[in-house]
């Protein structure tokens, strides 16, 4: 909520995505007040239904619901949009992944990686970009990496 209200601050677009579980997904409202409260209308909700792979996979998260339930919220500040991951990706493009700790990443599969670590919203917001993920802009770097097994239909 800090990195927010940081973020807010300085008036940057910012987008806070929720990964939506049977578990989580009745929380979603309550979210969406939180981020009015803000008051800032460069706030971007992106809500998608979990991936489940990985972690997910381990603990038995899934998103079993129909998915017009998160199409259905609205808010008069903040921009709500879903996605299910099919499109292109914006990490390191648009986009970059913060850790509890402040650390800006190009990916949320990178977050924690000290070898992916572009800089720290606490100490400066001053970010470098890391080349070897660079050549990846669109594509999805953790996928070629296999950092995440490929979900099989």
């Amino acid at each position: 909520m800090r990195g927010i209200e940081i973020i807010s601050k300085r008036n940057i677009r910012l987008k806070v995505r929720f990964t939506a579980t049977n578990e989580n997904y009745t929380q979603l409202e309550d979210l969406v007040k939180l981020l009015e409260s803000y008051n800032n209308k460069n706030i971007e909700l992106v809500i998608r239904p979990v991936v489940v792979t990985g972690r997910a996979m381990d603990n038995g998260l899934q998103f079993s619901h129909d998915y017009s339930i998160l199409n259905n919220l609205h808010s008069n500040i903040i921009k709500i949009s879903t996605t299910d991951n099919s499109g292109k990706c914006g990490c390191g493009v648009n986009t970059v992944a913060i850790s509890e700790k402040g650390g800006i990443y190009p990916c949320n599969y990178t977050v924690g990686n000290d070898r992916y670590l572009m800089g720290n919203i606490y100490e400066d917001f001053t970010m470098y970009e890391n080349d070897e993920f660079s050549n990846f802009k669109g594509n999805c770097y953790a996928r070629h990496l296999q950092m995440f097994p490929v979900q099989k239909k």
